[in-house]
C-alpha cells in the first residue's frame, strides 16, 4: 500500500484512545520554582475531581482501552479528600494505577499509598530542595521517604524518585541515589517548559509527528479531555466527559481538527512551544520499567 509521506493510515487511529492520566486535584500545596500551571490558566476553577464523574467515566467504558492511567496533572493528588476511594474505583476495571506526588504527605496518606502499583515522588534537589520546592520541608520529605521504604516494599509498589533536569541535577541524582538508590529507582526528566521561562530560548519546534492525537488522552478534574500533560490548561479542548462519553469526544470534531492541524505542522501555541512530541511514549516507557521491576 502506498500512503502519502508523514500521513497515517486510518487503522492507526484506535475506536477508543488510552487514557493517560486522570488529574484529581488541580491545586497544589507547593509552589515550585519550575511549574508551569501559570501558564495554563483555566476559565473553569474545579479544585477536585467528583466521585460522581470518577464513576461515570468508568460506567461510560472510557478506561476499556487503557492499561495504566496516573492519578495526576497540574495538582498534588494526595490532597483529594477521598483519593483512596478513587483508586479503588480505578482499580476495579483492572486498570494499574500510578500516582505523581511532591512527597508532603505520605504518611498522612499510607493507606491510600498502599493501594497504587506505581509512585512517583518528585524531588529535584537535596542540597537546594527548599529554594526550588516552594512551602515544601526536607525535613518532612526524607521522613516521608523512610515511611515510603516498608510500605512499598510490604505491598510490592514501584517507585521513582524523580529529579527534574535543572541546573547541577547531575549532582543531586548521584547523592539521591546513594541514599535511597537500593529502595527506589532514581531517574531524571527533560524540563518541558523552558520557552515559558525563557522567551529569549527560541527552541525549534519537533519536526517528529507527535502520535498523541492518534493514540492517547489525559482527562483534567472538570472533566475537560485534552490531548496530552502538557496542555494543561483550555487551549486543547476535545470534549468534557460529564456530557460525552471518551468514544463520543474521540470521534468529534476537535480532535479530527487537531490531527490535521499536526499533519500540516500548523500547531497552536502549546504545540508550537512543545520540543518534547508524543508524551504518551514516556509514560508507556514507564509502565514497561514498571512491569519490569515489579515481576
Amino acid at each position: 500500500m502506498i500512503t502519502k509521506p508523514n500521513i497515517l493510515p486510518t487503522p492507526i487511529a484506535p475506536p477508543l484512545p488510552e487514557v493517560y492520566q486522570i488529574e484529581v486535584s488541580s491545586v497544589c500545596n507547593f509552589n515550585c520554582i519550575m511549574c508551569p500551571t501559570q501558564f495554563f490558566p483555566r476559565k473553569d476553577k474545579t479544585k477536585f475531581i467528583s466521585l460522581d464523574l470518577v464513576k461515570k467515566i468508568i460506567d461510560q467504558g472510557d478506561l476499556d482501552a487503557s492499561y495504566f492511567v496516573e492519578l495526576q496533572m497540574s495538582g498534588e493528588p494526595l490532597l483529594h479528600p477521598n483519593i483512596e476511594e478513587i483508586i479503588d474505583i480505578v482499580k476495579s476495571t483492572g486498570v494499574l494505577v500510578g500516582m505523581s506526588t511532591n512527597g508532603s504527605m505520605i504518611a498522612k496518606k499510607l493507606e491510600a499509598i498502599a493501594k497504587l502499583d506505581y509512585l512517583t515522588v518528585s524531588i529535584d534537589s537535596l542540597s537546594e530542595y527548599e529554594n526550588i520546592r516552594k512551602n515544601g520541608s526536607k525535613e518532612i520529605l526524607l521522613e516521608n521517604l523512610e515511611y515510603l521504604i516498608g510500605t512499598a516494599q510490604k505491598y510490592n509498589i514501584v517507585v521513582d524518585l524523580q529529579l527534574v533536569e535543572l541546573e547541577g541535577w547531575e549532582k543531586e541524582k548521584e547523592k539521591i541515589e546513594k541514599m535511597y538508590g537500593f529502595f527506589f529507582n532514581v531517574r531524571s526528566v527533560p524540563n518541558c517548559y523552558l520557552p515559558y521561562f525563557f522567551s529569549e530560548i527560541n527552541l525549534p519546534t519537533s519536526t517528529e509527528l507527535c502520535l498523541n492525537p492518534w493514540l492517547s488522552v489525559s482527562i483534567a478534574c472538570n472533566g475537560n479531555v485534552t490531548a496530552c500533560c502538557i496542555a494543561q490548561g483550555d487551549d486543547i479542548q476535545l470534549g468534557n466527559l460529564k456530557e460525552q462519553t471518551l468514544r463520543e469526544v474521540w470521534q468529534g470534531r476537535e480532535i479530527r481538527s487537531l490531527r490535521k492541524e499536526h499533519l500540516r505542522k500548523d500547531y497552536r501555541p502549546v504545540c508550537a512551544k512543545c520540543y518534547m512530541r508524543s508524551p504518551f511514549l514516556f509514560h508507556w516507557n514507564l509502565y514497561l520499567q514498571s512491569i519490569k521491576r515489579r515481576y
